[in-house]
């Protein structure tokens, strides 16, 4: 392209201006994505240049400038661009220091600044994974510098947690970088984090109004239970699933969205507690919303062949008794389920003047089971629908 350009304004010469400029004008589509790039990649090295100049010079000054946004920019732009993880590690080095050196307020905008662009990236992009993994790096500093103190050096990260309501998604996306960096250094700093913002949490499940807002929930979730110990499953059995019936859709489809991904993603390692995603789930399979049906479906059938596995599964050591009593229900449940013969026979409150034949009372015992569970299904006798039926 460039040569056959080259070889053409040659041949036009001096005098022909005009034809010059359409010739150009004609070709000025062609070179645009090229011209694009390459004011990308001249951005990209004067971030380069720029962010190593400085991270030298923090290195070197002992008190901070009044004013440092000569510093905080290129450093920003080069966390977000760098696609060297190597140049991006000392970035990250270098923007968490400046981090723990500024006022709560500037560095809690730089934060906010950080996390919201990760958010409002294209997902499954370069751009997005750059982001991404800056934004990770520089939090993993953070934590490893400060540890259990995290919370009292950068009280910064508080005000963004805060508003997680307001807006959802960078606070829910620092929630998850920083509970699974936490995880490495400081098991309290993680407990804190947790017990903190628990009650958020189910507020926000609970006020979802966006499908984008469900799925970064769902993966904040998802979060915590990633080598989890039983604090955070027993928040989540105790707190988050029985979120599944509630009225708003939204809410629902967060929570099924988490409980999908939990069960494709962990297997065995959810075994200890699978009769107590089973029942929910299931409940969930005749769903109003469509997203929430599949999703439902399609974590039930894991959950039915890891199901041999659960019986020889001991208990996870901690677990409180209330949840060990609901394991014992719901694999009854589950049980009865499969083998219609282990229904409990169902005292009927009301005198009938009958007795009643034995498959009529399984077919009692049946609709007994359905109702105590809240399930739906359609009982029929053997002479076929147009007989009679009774439906529940």
């Amino acid at each position: 392209m460039y040569s056959e350009l080259e070889n053409h304004i040659k041949q036009l010469g001096r005098d022909s201006n005009e034809e010059m400029a359409v010739f150009i004008s004609s070709k000025a589509p062609h070179l645009q994505p090229d011209l694009e790039v390459m004011e990308t990649l001249s951005t990209q090295l004067q971030f380069r240049v720029s962010a190593s100049a400085i991270s030298v010079i923090l290195n070197t000054i002992e008190v901070m400038p009044e004013k440092t946004s000569h510093l905080i920019q290129p450093l920003l732009g080069a966390i977000k661009t760098e696609t060297q993880q190597r140049l991006q590690l000392k970035v990250a080095y270098s923007l968490g220091e400046l981090l723990l050196k500024l006022q709560p307020k500037l560095a809690s905008k730089i934060l906010l600044n950080l996390t919201s662009s990760y958010c409002n990236t294209a997902p499954d992009t370069l751009t997005e994974a750059t982001c991404r993994r800056g934004t990770q790096l520089t939090l993993a500093y953070l934590c490893n510098e400060c540890k259990e103190e995290l919370w009292t050096k950068l009280s910064a990260l508080r005000d963004i947690l805060a508003q997680m309501k307001s807006n959802p998604s960078p606070a829910l996306r620092l929630y998850s970088i920083l509970y699974a960096q936490l995880r490495k250094v400081s098991r309290n700093a993680q407990l804190e984090l947790l017990q903190q913002y628990k009650a958020d949490l189910i507020d926000l499940a609970l006020e979802l109004t966006s499908d984008v807002h469900s799925a970064d929930l769902a993966d904040a979730i998802f979060c915590m239970l990633q080598n989890g110990d039983v604090e955070e499953w027993s928040f989540v059995l105790e707190d988050i699933i029985p979120l599944l019936v509630k009225p708003e859709a939204h809410t629902r489809y967060s929570i099924m969205l988490f409980m999908e991904k939990a069960i494709n993603e962990m297997q065995e390692a959810i075994l200890p507690y699978l009769v107590l995603f089973l029942v929910p789930i299931m409940g969930r399979m005749s769903d109003q919303k469509e997203e929430i049906r599949t999703l439902a479906t399609s974590a039930f059938s894991t959950l039915v062949r890891l199901m041999p596995l659960e019986a020889e599964t001991p208990n996870p050591s901690g677990i409180s008794q209330k949840l060990i009593k609901e394991k014992v229900r719901q694999r009854e449940f589950v049980l009865q389920l499969l083998d219609p013969q282990k229904l409990s026979a169902y005292e009927i409150p009301i005198k009938i003047k009958a007795e009643l034949r034995e498959y009529q009372k399984e077919g009692v015992n049946w609709l007994a089971f359905l109702h105590k569970y809240r399930l739906h299904g359609l009982l029929c006798d053997g002479n076929g629908l147009s007989h009679w039926h009774a439906q529940h």
